[in-house]
């Protein structure tokens, strides 16, 4: 996976979808099942962003200075024993994935972090071009189960036209959020000034 992901120079992962058909497609977005895309290891992508976040949850990382964990609960045992035993994740712990649909602007990594929205928990966490997302409780709206990378029926992948935008969206919440260092206020203005 990390051989795939945007670069200043490529975006390997998203070669593979060049002339490739979608299952659908609507303005600013479209969805593909990858297990019908030559040369997506869905297991390879699924495995990387599942074990990030199994990462995040059983331990708090030292991200530049601030620490970094997220707290999913009776949720963390299910997650643990996909990445390391291979087990079956369960109908109620699901994982989607966004590739960007152009070459990324925002090249870099924001690590996991809990979300805010309207209908359950959500956490995100995007890497050069490639957003992951993770839901759990049994309160997950129908529409998100069915698209889930995780299902077993279909490893549907979406292209987002505009996918840099939510990582710089993840990084500002996560900055409003929290109490960032001198160093990453000064980049965050230097590099995402405030939309006007």
């Amino acid at each position: 996976m990390h051989s795939r992901i945007g670069t200043m120079a490529d975006f390997k992962l998203l070669d593979l979808f060049t002339g490739q058909t979608p299952l659908f497609a609507e303005e600013g977005y479209k969805l593909y099942d990858g297990t019908k895309v030559p040369g997506v290891d869905c297991a390879a992508l699924l495995h990387y962003g599942a074990g990030i976040l199994f990462k995040a949850a059983a331990h708090v990382w030292d991200f530049k200075g601030s620490p970094c964990s997220i707290e999913i609960g009776k949720y963390k045992e299910p997650l643990r024993k996909f990445v390391c035993d291979g087990v079956d994740l369960p109908s109620n712990v699901i994982i989607s994935v966004g590739i960007s649909s152009k070459k990324p602007d925002f090249i870099g990594f924001v690590p996991p972090s809990q979300m805010m929205e309207p209908q359950g928990v959500k956490f995100t966490f995007y890497v050069s071009g490639v957003l992951y997302t993770l839901r759990f409780g049994d309160d997950i709206p129908e529409a998100h189960r069915q698209t889930a990378f995780s299902s077993q029926n279909f490893k549907l992948i979406f292209l987002i036209d505009d996918l840099s935008d939510v990582g710089r969206d993840i990084m500002r919440q996560l900055v409003a959020n929290s109490k960032p260092s001198p160093k990453l206020e000064q980049f965050m203005k230097k590099h995402f000034p405030p939309k006007a």
